[in-house]
């Protein structure tokens, strides 16, 4: 699978006499392969200079464990946002079923195959599973998508199933 760019922000905690940020950076995008620190290093070097600098006699330690905070998640390559940006373009059922997908399909499978599984699933007439599979598998091979087993295509039908019946009960 393609590696793709990724989404991430950045902390900054500053706390200097009565004055006190705690907030997010804007959104980076990472391309493949560059480091995801970096962009952070800016935000991390103000809450280290700024972040520590608390006169207040009541909250101080809850200051200081937020700018801990802050140098952790940055140290640790910020915020992953790629999700929540990634799933904008699609729709709720699409979304819904790929955050009930198990970890294990879900890290073989992109939300966009799996909008495409979806799109594919709702043109086949079959109600026998095993059919069902094999028009997946023909289709998904037309277009080099070969990677899933049946019983991956399995789960996402049956997950599919549950997201039907649950949008049935509301």
């Amino acid at each position: 699978m393609p590696e793709i760019a990724q989404y991430r922000i950045y902390k900054v905690s500053i706390h200097v006499f009565f004055y006190s940020y705690v907030g997010n950076s804007k959104i980076y995008t990472i391309n493949p392969g560059k480091s995801t620190i970096l962009p952070g290093l800016k935000y991390s070097l103000l809450t280290i200079l700024f972040g520590w600098w608390v006169f207040s006699v009541f909250d101080w330690y809850k200051k200081i464990r937020l700018s801990l905070i802050a140098l952790h998640v940055n140290f640790d390559g910020g915020e992953d946002y790629t999700k929540v940006i990634s799933e904008t373009d699609y729709d709720p059922k699409t979304i819904w079923i790929y955050n009930n997908l198990s970890r294990d399909i879900g890290s073989k499978l992109s939300i966009k195959n799996l909008d495409i599984i979806i799109e594919l699933q709702e043109t086949s007439n079959n109600e026998n599973l095993f059919e069902n599979i094999n028009f997946l598998n023909q289709n998904l091979k037309k277009i080099g998508v070969n990677h899933l087993f049946n019983t991956d295509l399995e789960a996402i039908i049956n997950t599919c199933k549950r997201y039907e019946t649950r949008v049935l009960e509301v």
